[in-house]
């Protein structure tokens, strides 16, 4: 027989924990069945021998629950993007609905996980897990796959007994993060793509095409009039640069087209973030409105669960926060809190801090009056959602052609510039 360490709701709904003796983990999930325990999560205890015997308590240790331990280093740095956080979640909350033994299933699932970062985090997970930690605890111990918010929601969750609802919001979070970096990086492809095509063309025109004219012109076969010289001189001088400095070039305008995309794209993670690149995110043209709503529907959302799983305002927050994903409403975020550890009301603190418009302020402060905070902001996530995804069709809409007829004048001035005087001549 073996001692197995267990985590569960009772039928009042309450957390509990204890141990249970069992032949396997199968038979424990069984036994904790059958006295009407749900949400149970089963792992061997590390310290104890297979004994017919429990071992003696800590001092002070309650019988039958084990004692606390201090929490093991991290034992994962495999970072995960949302659209593998929200498949991890997804596989979770499969398991706790299905009611199995979550260690063995989750060695289970790990073996079908779409991607090498999945399954590497699933498997230090199910070796946490069967080592006696709850699961979040087990999260804990990855802090680079789980984000700050996801661990704090699951430690709410098994201390109210709502682990399967967390999973499930959490779920359906990671999959709203993920459509939003999807909505800007689709957004912005189309017009990248182009501009990449017209800087190819143009280069190959200076450095082939421009040379070929220019040793016609010395060779005296073309005359250009008086604008035309001046205008073909100055793309003489250009491809000459081109040509001379092509590696710089390529490497220069790669630069900025790399720089376009991470200013305009959000970071919701890595170390490369800086407050000024995520301020500018907010109010760049075009981008700037997108990223706004699509930071504000995060918030707005991580905040709804944070509420709903019954964690401190404060610290609701500060969490809320930093899954907007940007620094600067981060910042908004912190400064609320401290308003609300002050005793000011959810309203005022949103509105002292800043970044937070008016409508969200008076629906969040309606809502924490008439005890439907966690509703009323899950409606406004929906509400900036719908927003962010009009913007992005009339941006996309619009951008397109824009950048088409500017980079079609741009060939244009330059294709009529240098073959203009030929076929002038040729139709005269």
């Amino acid at each position: 027989m073996v001692y197995y360490d267990y985590r569960a709701v009772n039928e009042a709904g309450r957390s509990v924990s204890g141990t249970v003796e069992a032949e396997s983990t199968a038979d424990a999930l069984c036994i904790l069945k059958e006295q009407g325990l749900r949400e149970v999560y089963v792992g061997r205890m590390a310290n104890r021998a297979d004994s017919s015997l429990p071992e003696a308590a800590a001092p002070g240790a309650s019988p039958g629950v084990p004692s606390a331990t201090p929490s093991p280093p991290p034992s994962g740095r495999h970072a995960l993007d949302w659209n593998e956080l929200a498949e991890l979640n997804g596989q979770l909350l499969g398991l706790v609905r299905a009611g199995l033994p979550l260690a063995p299933s989750i060695a289970a699932m790990a073996r079908f996980m779409s991607g090498r970062r999945g399954r590497a985090v699933a498997k230090t997970l199910e070796r946490d897990v069967a080592s006696g930690l709850s699961l979040a605890d087990a999260l804990e111990r990855q802090p680079a796959a789980f984000p700050p918010l996801c661990r704090a929601m699951m430690r709410a969750g098994e201390a109210s007994g709502s682990v399967e609802r967390v999973l499930s919001s959490l779920t359906d979070y990671s999959r709203a993060m993920a459509e939003t970096r999807n909505r800007v990086v689709e957004t912005i492809t189309y017009p990248l793509v182009l501009v990449a095509a017209a800087f190819m063309l143009a280069m190959f025109m200076l450095v082939k095409v421009v040379p070929v004219f220019n040793d016609v012109l010395m060779n005296g076969f073309l005359e250009y009039g008086r604008p035309a010289a001046l205008i073909f001189g100055a793309w003489v001088s250009l491809s000459d640069f081109a040509a001379g400095h092509l590696e710089a070039v390529f490497i220069a305008f790669f630069a900025v087209f790399a720089a376009i995309i991470w200013l305009c794209v959000p970071h919701p993670g890595g170390r490369l973030r800086f407050l000024w690149a995520d301020a500018f995110r907010l109010h760049a043209p075009l981008f700037g409105k997108l990223n706004r709503m699509g930071a504000m529907s995060q918030f707005c959302r991580a905040l709804g669960m944070l509420v709903e799983a019954r964690t401190p305002l404060p610290e609701a927050l500060e969490l809320a926060g930093a899954a907007s994903g940007n620094l600067v409403v981060e910042a908004a975020g912190r400064r609320a809190m401290e308003q609300v550890k002050a005793g000011g009301e959810l309203g005022q603190s949103l509105i002292h801090a800043g970044h937070f418009d008016a409508s969200l302020c008076w629906l969040a402060q309606n809502g924490e009056n008439q005890h439907t905070l966690g509703e009323t902001l899950q409606t406004l996530a929906g509400t900036y959602e719908s927003n962010a995804e009009r913007h992005r069709r009339w941006v996309l809409m619009a951008l397109g052609p824009v950048t088409t007829i500017v980079i079609g004048l741009f060939v244009g001035l330059m294709f009529f510039s240098v073959y203009g005087p030929l076929i002038a001549g040729i139709m005269n």
